[in-house]
């Protein structure tokens, strides 16, 4: 009876792990693809493009980052078939490579016109960076 129990733990197992497999591709395939979008000159190239569109350096680099989290979503959800994976992979990628930049430039000290720094509002930069990863 212990036998056909473990038996059955073990095929539950292999079940759930293969069960698993088309996420984990998924998370797999855009977490690289995003990885190769971001730090190879693609991020460079369509930053430039958008800017000689009228938009400023920081929106254009969040629109770029938008585009390329979006490809890698796609891909990813195109080689794996889980939009899940893909998402979570996404949303890595977004906050590794683009997120996380932009908190450490604006916690850097500013200054006014009469040269006084000027104080960070943490509820405001938690706010705009949550709402950057919705």
């Amino acid at each position: 009876m212990k036998t056909l129990a473990r038996f059955h733990f073990k095929r539950l197992t292999a079940r759930r792990l293969l069960a698993m497999l088309p996420f984990a591709l998924s998370l797999a395939a855009a977490l690289l693809s995003g990885m190769l979008l971001f730090y190879g000159s693609v991020m460079n190239n369509l930053v430039n493009a958008v800017i000689t569109t009228g938009f400023d350096q920081l929106r254009a680099q969040l629109i770029a980052a938008l585009i390329l989290v979006a490809s890698s979503a796609f891909t990813g959800s195109l080689v794996g078939r889980r939009k899940l994976g893909a998402m979570l992979g996404a949303a890595i990628i977004f906050c590794l490579s683009y997120l996380l930049g932009f908190v450490q430039l604006e916690l850097q000290p500013t200054y006014d016109a009469g040269g006084h720094l000027e104080p960070l509002d943490t509820g405001a930069l938690v706010h705009t960076s949550l709402v950057m990863l919705a």
